[in-house]
């Protein structure tokens, strides 16, 4: 028998051994367990999963975050990003994806991007057909084959296309993803606002719900080509409709109203995809009732008699309060240091030295040059590429400086922003409270016509058809009574769209020419030289024609004639509205081998063609201009001599000194008349006896104002016309005011 004191270690020893299977046993039933809680939570957190994944919300499921951080509740806790679906954000990404266009362009050297995107209009919608990127050689104009360039520039040129390439076809389950899509934008690319728990998105709905601006929700419906149904912000509904998608809004329970997006068919596309950045911003810009003044965005209301007089005051240096502030190399350089906006140094000197090499005497030179300085300032929002921070040995090699003797200047209207405000504001002290025009006459009369159109507030016009219904016809009596006008060739309109300088597209009119991006610009401040030129091609006058305005016989009128299409002129001796008249011809549009003309686009030429005629007259009437525009119809030559002289010029920013003093005079005889009775054919109580008006002018003539103010009141009436005829966007309007928040599934 073991003495005690050895029995008793072994017992110990025993003891312990058990406590410690004991321990492990426990450890290991625990771990399972936590185990099978996890995976019971994993599996329970499938719904938020699948509410969240690629399937549901496509690639902004790479926002989508899970794990244990709430370890202690034994759960998985899932999160997704709230995207970012306001128009200023999808603006920020069209903008990027245009600074990349321009950064592969400046590696084609001296070779000229067409970036047109060939779109074919099906009866299943639009479609795209071919590649979108065209590479020509500068002074030939002719295609260069792809194995004519070198290894990097054939990488630039991939890029490009891949840049333009439609994304895949497959819409996940979330409306709001394929509205995006839709849109042309990469989805992906679209910032997130935060991060939201899965657990939120309410058991009834198998995708997030996104909030987005009513306002917001339906300039993107606009963009993608539909038109407003109804809407009730109280109540939160609103419905759209395209030809081939449409926004609906349906109650949920325990949710309340919530939109929803029907996608376009695969393969379809919106006709926006064609679009730029600034055509983009300027269509949903002119569907809320702003345009562009300068460098700024303005709402049309507070552009009364007041605000355009300071304006103009402003930019010739009259104004009172401020002196304009003409872009200096000290601003630019200060513009330059927003790393948001600045331009790398190795581009600038890409894009300078490609300006100086483009620098030619053929008109397609001159065509690269301004189209390239233009489109660099748009695509980055800044001066970073302004002449005036060029050297002056290079700013005369490349012949692109903004001179000031050339009766045109680049000025930033920012200092006086803040008082360009109604007339019936308190700062102006009653003055011109009660014109004897009309404002909706004045701003018919300045405002210009955007190459991209699809809405306008139709509310801001209705004094037109109060006041000015029958001034069309009698300013053209003017006309017609002495034969002066000038109608095109028969297949002028055909010739244009057979050529494609103007589109086959009812929201679309031109690319690169003309006054593109509409706003305070249009005869003011528009270069047309380049319209004048490629118009004249099928329209154009004899060097010896008896209307040839260089040289006019001496029993007609000192004046050219006025150019009115055919078509217009018809309507207007008719007596028929030319709204009406847009509706009849979209019913039955011109239409030639692939290609169609739409009412829009006949009217945009309309007013371009007017455009053209004023000018000339002003800068005539104001003593002459070191530039010589050249009114259409014009010989060949002197189209070509205009388009050289104006290759100096900024296409789309620079104001046009000349004639914003003209407008000074012009404005203020349209509110104030004399003897308390209207000079202009838009005026109110217009002075029966013509030759009894514009008398006592600043500069000018009498029958000079007559001739000009008759061409403008036809010119507000086809823009009138234009605008009317354009999708209504009253409710923009409203949404300024009070714009709710809509969930979109």
């Amino acid at each position: 028998m073991a003495p005690l004191s050895q029995e008793r270690p072994a017992q110990k020893l025993d003891t312990e051994k058990q406590s410690l299977v004991i321990a492990i046993t426990a450890l290991l039933l625990s771990s399972i367990l936590a185990a099978l809680q996890l995976l019971l939570s994993y599996v329970t957190s499938a719904t938020s999963r699948q509410k969240t994944d690629s399937a549901a919300i496509g690639t902004w499921s790479k926002h989508t975050k899970w794990g244990f951080r709430r370890f202690w509740k034994g759960k998985v806790h899932i999160t997704y990003g709230v995207v970012d679906l306001s128009t200023d954000a999808i603006w920020e990404t069209l903008r990027q994806l245009e600074r990349k266009k321009v950064l592969l362009s400046s590696k084609l050297g001296e070779y000229r991007v067409s970036e047109a995107v060939p779109l074919v209009l099906t009866k299943d919608g639009t479609k795209r057909r071919g590649d979108g990127i065209c590479i020509r050689d500068p002074h030939t104009d002719v295609e260069v084959p792809l194995e004519k360039l070198t290894n990097e520039e054939r990488d630039a040129v991939s890029q490009l296309e891949a840049l333009l390439k439609p994304k895949a076809a497959f819409r996940p389950r979330s409306s709001a993803f394929s509205l995006v899509a839709d849109l042309g934008v990469d989805a992906a690319a679209l910032r997130t606002q935060r991060s939201e728990d899965a657990d939120t998105i309410p058991p009834n709905c198998n995708t997030p719900l996104y909030p987005i601006r009513a306002s917001d929700l339906i300039s993107i419906g606009l963009l993608i080509g539909m038109k407003l149904d109804t809407v009730d912000i109280s109540k939160r509904l609103l419905s759209m409709h395209g030809p081939h998608s449409y926004i609906f809004t349906e109650q949920i329970q325990n949710v309340g109203p919530v939109c929803r997006y029907v996608a376009l068919a695969p393969g379809m596309m919106s006709e926006m995809i064609g679009w730029n950045y600034l055509e983009s911003r300027t269509c949903i810009e002119m569907a809320s009732g702003s345009i562009s003044v300068g460098e700024s965005c303005i709402p049309s209301q507070i552009l009364g008699y007041n605000a355009i007089n300071r304006i103009f005051k402003f930019v010739i240096g009259e104004d009172n309060d401020t002196q304009p502030l003409a872009n200096t190399e000290e601003e630019e350089k200060d513009d330059s240091d927003d790393e948001s906006n600045a331009i790398p140094q190795q581009l600038k000197s890409q894009l300078l030295s490609w300006l100086i090499a483009a620098a030619g005497d053929t008109p397609d030179d001159a065509r690269a040059v301004s189209n390239l300085l233009s489109r660099v300032q748009e695509v980055t929002g800044t001066e970073g590429l302004s002449t005036t921070g060029i050297p002056q040995e290079m700013e005369s090699n490349a012949q692109v400086s903004m001179k000031q003797d050339l009766g045109w200047k680049e000025i930033r209207i920012a200092p006086i922003r803040n008082q360009i405000v109604a007339d019936n504001n308190s700062i102006w002290g009653g003055r011109w409270a009660n014109p004897l025009t009309t404002t909706t006459a004045l701003f018919l009369a300045t405002c210009s016509n955007p190459a991209v159109a699809k809405a306008f507030p139709h509310t801001i016009l209705e004094d037109w058809t109060t006041y000015n219904s029958s001034s069309a016809e009698h300013a053209l009596n003017l006309f017609r009574q002495d034969n002066t006008i000038a109608t095109p060739p028969p297949k002028f309109l055909l010739s244009l769209i057979k050529k494609h300088l103007v589109k086959s597209d009812a929201y679309k009119a031109v690319d690169n020419f003309g006054c593109e991006y509409g706003g305070m610009r249009s005869y003011l401040a528009t270069n047309l030289a380049e319209l004048v030129h490629r118009f004249t091609e099928f329209w154009y006058l004899d060097p010896v024609s008896e209307d040839s305005p260089s040289d006019p016989p001496s029993d007609q009128p000192p004046f050219p004639r006025v150019p009115i299409l055919n078509e217009i002129l018809a309507a207007l001796v008719s007596g028929t509205s030319l709204s009406e008249w847009a509706s009849t011809w979209d019913h039955a549009p011109l239409e030639g081998k692939h290609v169609r003309l739409y009412a829009r686009s006949a009217l945009w030429i309309q007013i371009s063609l007017f455009d053209t005629w004023i000018g000339p007259m002003i800068d005539r009437m104001m003593g002459g201009a070191p530039i010589r525009e050249s009114p259409i119809p014009a010989t060949k030559e002197e189209a070509e001599q205009c388009l050289k002289a104006s290759r100096a010029l900024r296409p789309t920013t620079a104001w046009n000194l000349i004639r914003s003093r003209w407008m000074t005079y012009y404005l203020k005889r349209l509110a104030e008349g004399r003897d308390d009775m209207g000079d202009s054919f838009m005026s109110k109580n217009p002075r029966e006896e013509l030759g009894e008006r514009w008398v006592g002018m600043e500069v000018g003539e009498p029958l000079e104002w007559l001739r000009i103010d008759a061409v403008i009141t036809l010119r507000a009436a086809v823009m009138h016309a234009m605008l009317t005829h354009l999708d209504d966007t009253s409710i923009l309007l409203q949404l300024k005011e009070t714009d709710p928040l809509i969930f979109l599934s």
